[in-house]
């Protein structure tokens, strides 16, 4: 992808992406998606940045990680957060 920020890694595996308040909306890759229902968020917690990723019809975070050929590792802005 070449962006160390874990949001831009994310974001950019993804179709449908829509920006809401605070958020990112986009298609879930694990399931047959037509309407938005992945939710993806960049906070901050102890000076590292994270990506909260929640399927709003299920799907759990490890399926649509695998789908987007990403890890859990990828989520994270340092290696010390993973």
């Amino acid at each position: 992808m070449g962006s160390d920020r874990p949001i831009d890694r994310v974001l950019g595996s993804l179709e449908g992406v829509e920006r809401h308040n605070g958020y990112y909306r986009a298609l879930c890759p694990a399931h047959d998606d037509h309407n938005p229902s992945l939710d993806v968020k960049e906070v901050e917690e102890n000076g590292q940045k994270k990506v909260l990723i929640l399927c709003r019809a299920g799907c759990d975070t490890a399926a649509v990680l695998g789908t987007l050929g990403l890890a859990f590792k990828d989520l994270f802005s340092s290696d010390e957060a993973k």
